[in-house]
Order: C-alpha cells, then sequence, then structure tokens
C-alpha cells in the first residue's frame, strides 16, 4: 500500500493525508470500514493545487 502522510483532518475526523509516492492530497474516509482504496479520495493534485484550493468561506467563524 502507498505511504501516506497525515496533516490535517476535516470536521468528521477524517485525516487529510499527502501520498508520498505520488504527490497528491487525499481525504481518508475511515467509517467506511478496513482501510481499502474506496476509502482514499484524491482531493487535489498536489499540495500546492490543495492550499491553493482554500479559501475563507471554507473556515467558520
Amino acid at each position: 500500500m502507498t505511504s501516506y502522510f497525515p496533516f490535517a483532518n476535516d470536521y468528521g475526523v477524517n485525516p487529510i493525508c499527502v501520498n508520498l509516492e505520488n504527490g497528491g492530497v487525499y481525504i481518508v474516509y475511515m467509517d467506511l470500514g478496513e482501510l481499502e482504496d474506496r476509502c482514499f479520495y484524491c482531493i487535489a493534485e498536489s499540495f500546492r493545487d490543495f492550499v491553493e484550493s482554500l479559501s475563507e468561506d471554507s473556515i467558520d467563524d
């Protein structure tokens, strides 16, 4: 299995990770049972893309 480096969590405590092999940023849905490919969802092709996609609108006041 690919190596992932967790650096944040979403509101559901699912880790957001960088894939150390391809540099993509993934959210890992922990509530889907055993960790399988279906648990990993790519949210950005790179860490830079991930950071550039962030906005103040996504922050709770």
